[in-house]
């Protein structure tokens, strides 16, 4: 709850405007206003104010940047990314096509037009090609509205063009209106003698989709066979290039030396609709204009058996219909703990709001004997299969095993930590004797993380003796070694068999255990690891939560978590009326601990202030650390203030001119060249006050984003893990051995999350103000 107090306590009359303008740009979810008498103190203060008050409020949708923008080709729509592969157009007046769209929470009531502007290349610049064209051209839209208009004047042929395009929202009965910056440009060029968009047929068990019907068929790693037959009209045709997307690397179908056949052999790695980009080449050499077409690939069968561990009380149930033969017992100490890896569940599986929030739990083994088994095999280790877990590790003291299935001595495969490597590993035995041969398989590129949630998956084909390894949903490796005997006996969770004894028992947590009768592709076991809860909320596990409110000394306590770490605060570093203050000169705060492994997806967040004066004293280029995970150089990923320059402004209060630092908040890593890889924040940061900052790492689609308060900054970012080997530092970096990156601010929040939320729904029922 927010109230006018988050002004300039200096006013003397509370000016209500920041406020405001922060609420309406979604940095916080509520505004509480409260009228008062400037003099409470005096009964006739109330005089002033009249009773015919009116409050008035004006809705607007906040626009966000249109989607879906193209060009129609053949029966679809093109959109290249690249100004060197422009998409050929045949017609001169191409239909444009686009979905104008809001920021979320502004759908219901938006009144929206989206707006084209095309571009063509003057020789060293992009100039305006053509008057901008709207759509609708009366009247209002709402939210995601499917938009289509043909340029209104012809396109020269030959001539390099771009499309692209904004978000217009009305407001006030259409005399005022916001509107975005322009999606990304879509590249193309005329050319109405080049070949045409070819035909394009799928054979079964694929078909196309139509406006009103997309039948699903086959599945990931099933083959699509594809023909592709010249336009009508189209007789020189000498070649045919296809690809699954617009940034993939065009594929050639024929071969030089052959018969030009027109077909292609596709083999999809993920269900979902897919779509086809192809074109023909003619015998000039030009490159025509592209044919699209979707087909909608069916689910891979599922799992055989996954346990959640989520029952208060008797056997782990396997939750797969008709599975309860695979159900699992608890051995030993084995207990359900409330740190499940789903965390607290907000919402169903249709992602609709629970009524009262669920607690997930998971299972805790000791290292000492504890375990959960099934009484039977749950896998024909004989044929092509799929495991996967959430682990964490107590200890590496020793090695531990995550999952096995057992033989008459020994368990044909392993999912573990292994202590010579000190990271994970999967592997096979080829046989179920003592042949002198251990387990042959793959290890993980980076060390494991004690006390921190990994995804572990592993795939075995025996047909073909290859088997795969992924950590967080990343490959990490192959390997061809003999397996595949049968073994026909428990299928264990924290234990293995060995010359007929139990061994490595896992000290620490398991979840979320699946096992599927196939080998998974790359892209479903990424979309495993999402952990995805629903369709707009991902599974993600608080994992530590430093509050200083009520706080005292040199150490803050997580005491809501569940995984009890300690923030030791150093160099006088303090805490104070419910914050954390830090000087920007030789204060941090430091972790027990890595809490997460940041190879992995992950949620942070923070409320920080900036202290003015103490940042006005620093250089313009300065960077400072709001807190990261450290890593020998430095932070292998972090929040960051950037210091661009100085202004001096007039100060309305005094009228007299003042410097003001101008800086960004950054969400990435610091490299050792001093920039950053980063996302930057939308707006100059205000000192005015706290600003909650939240980032996500996906580790399976290798982005970062960035959110202030509850609205993303900028885009999804690439980017490369690089695993932290140290514990958590605040409001400065350790680089070279060295403290530096101080940063002066008052922080009254950290809180960290196993798992990447899912985007702004999610981030405001997790995150909140």
């Amino acid at each position: 709850m927010r109230k006018s107090t988050e002004d300039n306590p200096d006013e003397s009359n509370e000016n209500l405007t920041p406020t405001v303008r922060d609420f309406a740009a979604g940095k916080f979810a509520r505004l509480t206003l409260q009228l008062r008498a400037h003099d409470e103190g005096d009964t006739a203060a109330w005089k002033r104010f009249k009773n015919d008050a009116v409050l008035s409020v004006k809705y607007v949708g906040k626009p966000a940047v249109p989607v879906n923008v193209g060009i129609t080709s053949g029966t679809g729509t093109v959109c290249s990314p690249s100004s060197s592969d422009p998409a050929v157009i045949s017609d001169p007046t191409p239909q444009v096509v686009g979905k104008p769209k809001t920021m979320a929470g502004g759908e219901s009531q938006a009144n929206l037009r989206i707006r084209w502007r095309t571009e063509r290349w003057d020789g060293s610049a992009w100039v305006v090609a053509q008057t901008d064209i709207d759509s609708p051209t009366s009247g209002y839209v709402g939210n995601l509205s499917v938009q289509s208009r043909s340029l209104p004047t012809a396109l020269t042929e030959g001539v390099g063009y771009r499309l692209k395009a904004l978000t217009l929202s009305y407001y006030e009965g259409g005399t005022n209106r916001l509107n975005t910056g322009y999606s990304s440009p879509c590249y193309f060029k005329i050319d109405n003698t080049a070949p045409k968009a070819p035909t394009v047929k799928l054979q079964a068990p694929y078909s196309q989709c139509l406006a009103n019907a997309c039948a699903a068929g086959g599945g990931p790693g099933v083959v699509a066979k594809v023909r592709f037959t010249p336009a009508a009209g189209d007789t020189n045709i000498v070649d045919s290039q296809y690809r699954l997307t617009e940034s993939d690397a065009w594929k050639t179908v024929c071969k030089p030396g052959s018969p030009c056949i027109f077909e292609a052999a596709i083999t999809p790695a993920k269900s979902g609709t897919q779509r086809l980009y192809v074109k023909a080449k003619d015998s000039l050499g030009r490159w025509g204009a592209q044919q699209v077409l979707d087909f909608l690939v069916a689910s891979g069968e599922g799992p055989v058996a996954r346990w959640r561990f989520d029952e208060t009380t008797g056997v782990a149930k396997n939750s797969v219909a008709g599975g309860s033969a695979h159900d699992a017992s608890f051995i030993g100490t084995a207990i359900r703990d409330d740190r499940g890896r789903r965390g607290v569940i907000t919402h169903d599986a249709d992602g609709v709001p629970l009524e009262n929030p669920l607690t997930d739990r998971g299972l805790s083994l000791d290292g000492s004997g504890a375990a959960a088994a099934t009484a039977r095999p749950v896998v024909e280790t004989r044929s092509a299969y799929t495991v996967s877990a959430w682990a964490r590790l107590n200890t590496r003291d020793k090695d531990a095993i995550v999952l096995s299935q057992d033989g008459a001595k020994y368990s044909s495969f392993l999912m573990w930590y292994e202590t010579s490597y000190n990271s994970w590993v999967f592997g096979v035995k080829e046989k179920d004797e003592d042949n002198g041969q251990a387990y042959f398989g793959v290890v993980g590129r980076a060390p494991a993380v004690t006390g921190a949630w990994t995804h572990l998956a592993g795939s075995y084909d025996p047909a073909t003796k290859e088997l795969k390894f992924y950590v967080n949903g990343v490959f990490q490796g192959t390997r061809v070694t003999p397996g595949g005997w049968s073994s026909s006996g428990a299928f264990n969770m924290g234990r293995y068999l060995w010359n007929g004894q139990r061994n490595w028992n896992f000290n620490g947590s398991i979840d979320e255990v699946a096992v599927w009768q196939r080998r998974l592709e790359d892209s479903e076991i990424a979309d495993e690891a999402r952990l995805m809860t629903s369709e707009g909320f991902a599974g993600a596990e608080l994992v530590a939560d430093w509050s200083p409110t009520g706080g005292s000394g040199t150490a803050i306590t997580d005491s809501t978590s569940g995984y009890g770490r300690t923030l030791n605060l150093t160099g006088g570093a303090a805490i104070q009326d419910g914050e954390i203050l830090f000087d920007g000169v030789d204060d941090v705060a430091t972790s027990s601990g890595a809490p997460l492994d940041d190879t992995g997806s992950f949620t942070a967040t923070t409320a920080v202030a900036l202290d003015r004066e103490r940042v006005l004293a620093k250089s313009v280029g300065y960077t400072g650390q709001v807190f990261g995970q450290r890593t020998v150089s430095g932070s292998s990923w972090g929040f960051w203030y950037q210091m661009m320059g100085k202004d001096t402004v007039l100060d309305p209060e005094t009228g007299l001119e003042v410097t003001e630092p101008v800086g960004k908040w950054h969400f990435g890593r610091l490299n050792a060249d001093g920039t950053l890889t980063s996302v930057v924040s939308d707006d100059v940061v205000s000192l005015d006050g706290v600003v909650r900052l939240t980032g996500t790492f996906d580790a399976q689609a290798g982005t970062i984003s960035l959110y202030t308060g509850h609205v993303q900054n900028g885009d999804n970012k690439a980017y490369t893990a690089q695993a932290g080997t140290g514990d958590l530092a605040v409001a400065a970096a350790q680089i070279g051995g060295a403290w530096k990156n101080h940063l002066p601010a008052r922080i009254s929040e950290i809180r960290l999350w196993a798992g990447a939320m899912a985007g702004s729904a999610q981030i405001d029922a997790h995150v909140g103000d």
